[in-house]
């Protein structure tokens, strides 16, 4: 009994501890890293955090999103293995909080709020592979939209998504499905600027990915995996430079000649055309 006794006042120290630490209105957002909280609660951690969670989820019905997403944050804190807590607070900031707003400069800024809940989460020793791949997919659809973002902002949100599908790759399919795409956009773009050598490495990477979805039986990826293996051929007769050779000029010929127009594909093959 006793023992019960003393495990009820730890719980209601835990909580109490959990609700004094929470985040002020005048705080910012994201930015409180409480190590000593997470050391007091010790196994009740989970606990704690799920009951932040609900109260998070009262105060977003309620339209007090500030003080929900301050709740999740602090609960994340606490309990950084919750993948979906974290995608899902992620995805309030980045989706839900700017509402049905257009400004690319708002969006932007909340998806890279996001992203920073998603890398604090894996600072914090959440080590699951979809939260870089949610990662990924804000810098390419909310940071730098294909729609309004500059060439600089695209490329450099490219080359980060491209290395965190490289990570998810070691562990899920799913960063081969996302990278695959952004590799061909990558190639096309060193195709632009006339870095074929460059252009063909993404593109033979691109195609690499593809013939590892072909082992989990991913529809058209085979298809898909010979295309980009011919645009990189492309690229690597042009940065071989014998193209004025007969036998390249056949080759290059023959490759574009098999190259379907559809995607991505079709501008690298309108570009391949005009050279």
């Amino acid at each position: 009994m006793r023992r019960r006794h003393l495990l009820l006042i730890f719980a209601v120290f835990a909580f109490a501890a959990a609700w004094f630490a929470r985040v002020s209105p005048g705080e910012p957002n994201h930015t409180n890293k409480r190590p000593w909280l997470q050391f007091a609660l010790g196994p009740f951690r989970g606990t704690v955090a799920e009951l932040m969670r609900i109260r998070a989820a009262f105060a977003q019905i309620e339209k007090r999103f500030d003080e929900s997403i301050q709740l999740q944050t602090l609960a994340l804190e606490l309990d950084p293995e919750s993948t979906a807590s974290a995608q899902l607070l992620a995805s309030e900031i980045a989706i839900s909080l700017p509402g049905e707003t257009t400004d690319a400069g708002e969006l932007s800024a909340r998806a890279r709020e996001a992203i920073e809940i998603l890398r604090n989460a894996r600072t914090y020793g959440n080590r699951d592979p979809r939260i870089l791949d949610f990662e990924a997919q804000l810098l390419i659809t909310r940071v730098a939209p294909v729609e309004t973002a500059t060439h600089t902002e695209r490329i450099a949100a490219l080359e980060q998504a491209i290395a965190l599908c490289e990570d998810v790759a070691r562990f899920a399919p799913a960063g081969f499905v996302r990278g695959s795409p952004l590799l061909e956009e990558r190639a096309v773009d060193y195709y632009k600027s006339g870095a074929s050598e460059k252009a063909a490495a993404a593109f033979t990477r691109a195609s690499e990915f593809e013939r590892a979805l072909m082992r989990v039986h991913v529809p058209l990826a085979s298809e898909r995996a010979e295309m980009l293996a011919e645009c990189a051929g492309v690229c690597s007769i042009e940065a071989k430079g014998t193209v004025g050779s007969t036998d390249a000029a056949a080759e290059r010929a023959r490759l574009l000649g098999k190259l379907s127009a559809g995607g991505l594909a079709a501008t690298f093959v309108e570009l391949a055309s005009k050279k």
